[in-house]
């Protein structure tokens, strides 16, 4: 589980790239099921949505901490 720690709206992403299609905005505070993280992107779940933000933007995983 993670929280978005950013004070503005998050981009969630299609892929685990600032140029990929912007699925969602998740608004800050929000709580997160993360799926998967990898670099500095975590694949998240709220709500209906799936996607990718950046992991700076998420408190509850380490900085280097991968999952798969």
């Amino acid at each position: 589980t993670a929280i978005i720690t950013s004070s503005d709206v998050v981009a969630m992403r299609e892929g685990f790239s600032v140029d990929a299609r912007m699925v969602a905005r998740v608004e800050p505070q929000v709580i997160a099921q993360i799926e998967k993280c990898t670099g500095e992107w975590c694949r998240i779940e709220t709500g209906s949505y799936h996607g990718w933000v950046e992991r700076n933007f998420l408190w509850g995983i380490y900085a280097d901490e991968e999952l798969n």
